[in-house]
This record gives C-alpha cells, sequence and structure tokens, in this order.
C-alpha cells in the first residue's frame, strides 16, 4: 500500500513537474518571439545612432580642418584719405572681411560700402569699389593712388600709403581659423558679424531617408540632448541661441530639389516629465500632414494641417524647446533617395544649436546619438553618448 501510494505520489510530482516545464517552455518560447522583435528593433536603432554619430563626428572635423588654421598675414589701410569735388575725408580707417568666396577691405562712408580688392595672389591691393563702379589703383613710391576718379556725380578720389596698413588685426586671412568655434582666435570676433562655418554641424542636421521608408526618426530634442548642447562652450557666443534657452523656434526644412518626391510629416511632441521621472516616451500632441512636395520652407500650422512657407508668417509652427520635447519623422513615399537638412531660427533670425554635440573639450568631441522607432503605435529609443578623438 505504501508502495502504491508512493508510485502514485511520484507519478503525480512526474507530471506536475512535467506540467511546470512546459509551461517554463512556452513562457520562454513567448519571450524568445518578443526579444527578438525588440531585438530587431534595437538592432536598428543601434545602426541609425552609429550613422548619426559617423556623420556628426566627420562633419565636425571635416569643417574644423577646412581652413589653415589661424594666419594673420593680411592688412587693411588704417589711414585712407578720399576727396570729392564738394567734401572731403581722411584718417578713414577700413576692416578686412570675406563675402561670396572674396576677402577685401570694407568701411562705410556716406552711407554707401566702400571695398578695396586684393590681387589674385592676395599679396596687394589692386582695386577699389564704390557706388557699383570699380577702379584699378597703382602704386607709386608707396602710395596708393587712383588710376581714374569714379564715376559718381561727385568724381570721388582715393588715396592711402602702403604702410598704413595695420599688420596686426588678429582676423584670420581666409576666415576660416578652425577653433571650433565662431570667432576668429578664441578672443575677437570676425567684423560685421561673420561666423566661422566651424558652427555649421552643431546648427544643421543632415541626413537621408531611404525609398519608401517610413517614420524615419530625423530630429529628437529632449533634456539629455539640451544638456550636451548647454555644456558645449563653444555655443556661448551672441550670435547664436541655445536650443533650450527661448519659447518660440521656427523649423526650416531644405529638402533635395526633386519635386517629384512626395513625403508625410509627423511631429510629436512627448510629455517631458513623465520621460524624465519613468524615462517613458508619452505622446501629448501629434500632428501629420500627407503626401507634401514643398522642398524649402519654414515649417507652419494652420489649425490642424502642417504646410510650408517661403517667409515667415503669422501662421507658424511655434516649437518650445525650453518647456518641451519633440520628435520629428518623416516618411519619403517614393522610389528615391531624399536628403534634407535642418535648422532651427528664432524671430530674430538668429540660428539656434541644435545638435548635441560638445566639440570644448581639448583633444575629444561627445556627440549624444539617439534615435526613436516607431511599431505599433508604440516608441522604441535610445540616446548614446559617444566620445571620440579630435
Amino acid at each position: 500500500m505504501n508502495k502504491r501510494a508512493n508510485i502514485f505520489v511520484y507519478i503525480f510530482l512526474l507530471v506536475f513537474m512535467i506540467g511546470i516545464m512546459w509551461t517554463y517552455v512556452f513562457d520562454e518560447l513567448f519571450i524568445v518571439i518578443d526579444n527578438k522583435e525588440f531585438q530587431f528593433n534595437n538592432e536598428n536603432i543601434v545602426n541609425k545612432i552609429k550613422d548619426k554619430w559617423n556623420l556628426s563626428i566627420s562633419l565636425v572635423k571635416s569643417y574644423n580642418a577646412n581652413g589653415s588654421w589661424f594666419v594673420d598675414n593680411l592688412s587693411c589701410p588704417q589711414d585712407i584719405t578720399m576727396s570729392w569735388t564738394t567734401s572731403s575725408g581722411s584718417n578713414i580707417n577700413s576692416t578686412l572681411n570675406y563675402q561670396n568666396w572674396f576677402i577685401f577691405c570694407l568701411w562705410e562712408y556716406n552711407n554707401n560700402d566702400f571695398k578695396l580688392f586684393f590681387d589674385n595672389n592676395t599679396s596687394k591691393i589692386e582695386k577699389a569699389y564704390y557706388l557699383w563702379n570699380t577702379i584699378n589703383l597703382e602704386n607709386i613710391s608707396s602710395i596708393y593712388n587712383w588710376i581714374e576718379d569714379f564715376n559718381d556725380i561727385d568724381n570721388t578720389l582715393i588715396t592711402f600709403r602702403e604702410n598704413s596698413t595695420l599688420l596686426w588685426d588678429w582676423i584670420d586671412d581666409n576666415f576660416n581659423s578652425d577653433n571650433y568655434k565662431v570667432d576668429s582666435n578664441w578672443i575677437d570676433n570676425y567684423p560685421w558679424s561673420y561666423q566661422d562655418d566651424d558652427t555649421f554641424p552643431r546648427k544643421n542636421i543632415i541626413w537621408s531617408i531611404g525609398s519608401f521608408e517610413k517614420d524615419e526618426n530625423i530630429f529628437w530634442s529632449n533634456s539629455k540632448t539640451n544638456t550636451i548642447i548647454n555644456n558645449n562652450s563653444n555655443n556661448n557666443d551672441f550670435l547664436n541661441k541655445k536650443i533650450s534657452e527661448i519659447e518660440k523656434w521656427y523649423i526650416n526644412l531644405y529638402f533635395s530639389d526633386n519635386n517629384d518626391i512626395l513625403y508625410d510629416i509627423k511631429i510629436v511632441e512627448f510629455d517631458r516629465v513623465k520621460y524624465e521621472a519613468e524615462n517613458t516616451l508619452l505622446p501629448i500632441n501629434i500632428f501629420i500632414q500627407k503626401d507634401l512636395n514643398q522642398h524649402w520652407w519654414f515649417l507652419q500650422k494652420e489649425e490642424s494641417n502642417l504646410s510650408f512657407s517661403e517667409v515667415l508668417t503669422w501662421n507658424m509652427f511655434e516649437f518650445d524647446f525650453k518647456n518641451k520635447d519633440y520628435a520629428i519623422f518623416i516618411s519619403n513615399n517614393a522610389d528615391s533617395v531624399l536628403n534634407f537638412n535642418l535648422t532651427v531660427m528664432d524671430i530674430e533670425w538668429k540660428y539656434a544649436y541644435i545638435n548635441p554635440i560638445d566639440d570644448s573639450k581639448n583633444s575629444t568631441i561627445e556627440v549624444l546619438s539617439n534615435h526613436i522607432i516607431i511599431y505599433e503605435d508604440s516608441y522604441t529609443w535610445e540616446n548614446i553618448l559617444i566620445t571620440w578623438k579630435k
């Protein structure tokens, strides 16, 4: 009897254990399926983040190596005399300027620009410009003089001495000093609010969206990205602003010039408190517009419709990056790649630092790359901070 009871108990335990084992296997099977989907999304996110990081690093390094560092050999006259039939002026100073690939000396007189241009070797000044008229100059006994007068009603003339130039103006000669900043030499700004292109990678987001790719996350602003931007001391200039500083920003999107490409845009505003407290992306507002083909405009919103305008209007989509988190998604509806460039500006036409890059450290560059994948109305995301040598 005891043996039969023991056998019955043994069989019961065996069946119970088998039941537990099958339950365990089925649970594991479902877990494996879920993990495969999770793993697929995570692999996509990591790959996207890696691509974004590689592009950011490449842009930072290339834009900070496309000049010749700081060189101060050129200088501009500081004691110029101009004479007219009815008036004259002396002790006029000019400053080195750069525009449309030309380096020149500039000053303003009688509310008009006066320019001096260098020769092809940038070794001497050879031409003068005033009131849409350009004349040649000659250098006799170290004195620059006019060959002919300007074609204005006052018969304007110009004279200055060769040794009147300021040899050390502390302005980089090609306006590209490669110091990761807007200024010329870490102290002196360029004249007329000119900015070095070193800041381009931090103010522009460049990306491409493959054919028929849906809900590609091209931009995501959150507290983590704001921290990196705010910590970068190279962003502490008065010519630009940080994205977290003000409450009214406007987005400008420039797409590749192919008007046959239709695309959808989705703007998602997330609950910032929920994200910071629980690491959860909870959408508060979602704005969607389908089949757009405008390719270089400011984003605007009229009621629930999104569109683009060539100029700033009363219907601009106002982004409050100071208090809110946003993500932008683009769906490419064409069988060709859609390239774009995204910038952010305010009503004063000042651009914002929007790319979470910190290039202010001595020997390293930090980039916070992130990405969001939308899957069945849920969001999978990641922020990854990557450090690379300069």
